[in-house]
């Protein structure tokens, strides 16, 4: 009974259909609950039938949707998620399960992508580490889990399109696409985005890789940049680089730059060490350079000064513009 003053507040204009119905009906729930008095069975004989049409009426006229349309989805709060998730449901009752289980991975790969609060989760691949992630929010990990099960891979691709992607050999076959399962799957898919529908912004760490790239600057005239060429008659020697031939592709004055990445190179004497794991100090870096030109090639550490440069992206202009060239930090 509480409900019927707000609704008249922002209805002013009629009152609430059958108000008068449900003020009888609660006066008799009053007389049962607290002085044991019981109705008139041929009165209230058909209540559940008359209360259902009621509210059946009232979803029609203040909520556009009848009682029997109306579940947990409409409270998505992404249309284009919505839409999805209902194209679903009518997918299901046609018995086209399959069909019905890309649609609610396509849902749930807008779930994810519209999200601000997580990132990196992604849909037809049941990892525990995302499971956790959701377990904050209230999402039921088994159930996430097995959802992400029967779900086939759907990833985005540079068109902007979407790719669809089964993998029979594991769970992508028609054992799997029954009504039972694609009927859990929809009600697993809808717990999990209205839990984290709202969930607010958090930030996330950037990768270094992501935003800087390696300047690698002469500090002399005549700096060598070389490749190694193995030579050899047997295979041992061929396999284990004994025998190698330094050819310089490149000679770098002071003060010239190249720009990419690197990889340290450390000093081993054992070539059989080397192969376990890093060994002494560094003592030149590979470089695969981006600018000014592409190539290949080792140069010796103390003939060059190493920083770190933001990278030329648009990523890194529109978001990361405050950043600056800093000093290269090796492990």
């Amino acid at each position: 009974m509480d409900y019927f003053d707000p609704i008249k507040s922002v209805h002013p204009e009629r009152d609430v259909f059958a108000k008068e119905y449900f003020s009888q009906l609660n006066r008799v729930r009053v007389d049962i609950k607290h002085y044991g008095l019981f109705p008139d069975a041929k009165q209230w004989a058909r209540v559940a039938e008359t209360v259902y049409g009621h509210v059946s009426k009232w979803c029609s006229e203040y909520l556009g949707v009848t009682l029997e349309m109306l579940n947990e989805s409409a409270l998505l709060t992404n249309d284009l998620v919505k839409k999805r998730f209902l194209a679903a449901q009518e997918t299901l009752n046609m018995k086209c399960y399959k069909e019905a289980l890309e649609l609610v991975g396509v849902a749930l790969y807008e779930v994810f992508e519209s999200n601000a609060a997580l990132r990196g989760l992604a849909v037809g691949r049941p990892r525990p580490e995302d499971a956790i992630k959701l377990a904050a929010f209230g999402v039921h990990a088994n159930d996430f889990l097995a959802l992400q099960e029967f779900l086939p891979e759907v990833r985005g691709t540079r068109e902007n399109d979407l790719e669809i992607k089964w993998t029979q050999e594991q769970y992508g076959h028609p054992g799997n696409w029954r009504e039972e399962t694609t009927r859990f799957c929809l009600n697993a898919f809808l717990d999990v985005a209205l839990r984290i529908q709202n969930a607010q912004w958090i930030p996330g760490p950037a990768h270094f890789h992501a935003l800087y790239e390696f300047k690698v600057t002469a500090a002399r005239d005549g700096v060598e940049v070389w490749n190694e060429v193995v030579e050899g008659d047997s295979p041992a020697e061929r396999l284990f680089g004994l025998r190698k031939k330094k050819v310089v592709v490149k000679v770098l004055n002071k003060g010239e730059v190249l720009r990419g990445h690197i990889s340290p190179v450390r000093s081993s004497n054992d070539p059989l060490r080397g192969l376990l794991g890093p060994r002494g100090p560094i003592e030149a870096v590979f470089v695969a350079t981006t600018v000014p030109e592409e190539f290949l090639g080792y140069v010796a550490i103390s003939d060059v000064k190493i920083t770190c440069v933001p990278r030329d992206s648009e990523v890194v202009k529109k978001y990361f513009s405050e950043l600056t060239e800093i000093d290269w930090q090796p492990e």
